[in-house]
């Protein structure tokens, strides 16, 4: 179990029951969960990553959903842009490696 935080606007994990209704939202999670979440659309970080971008809690609580975002500071939105950028990376590192990276490794271990 770790603890992670909601990048998102909106999203529901049925196992365990959680739903996310608010940007920078924690939840502590099972890791296989995530992962399943993560790889399915569910816009979570882990709580270290996100606590090193630097959001305050006044606004995490003026800015909790998209709609407010649209009317956030300039600094606000770029702290979402690397939330984002985050949490491609993070996605991107839970993902299995694809078959056209499987091959040159299978290629060298014939060789």
């Amino acid at each position: 179990m770790a603890i992670y935080r909601f990048v998102g606007d909106c999203a529901d994990i049925w196992n365990p029951n959680f739903q996310f209704r608010r940007f920078g939202q924690k939840a502590e999670l099972d890791d296989v969960i995530v992962k399943h979440a993560v790889s399915q659309g569910v816009q979570l970080i882990p709580e270290a990553e996100f606590d090193a971008i630097g959001f305050t809690d006044a606004e995490l609580a003026k800015f909790p959903s998209a709609i407010s975002h649209m009317a956030a500071p300039d600094e606000f939105k770029r702290k979402k842009a690397t939330a984002l950028v985050a949490l491609a990376e993070y996605r991107a590192s839970l993902a299995p490696p694809t078959a056209a990276a499987a091959v040159p490794a299978a290629a060298k271990e014939q060789e």
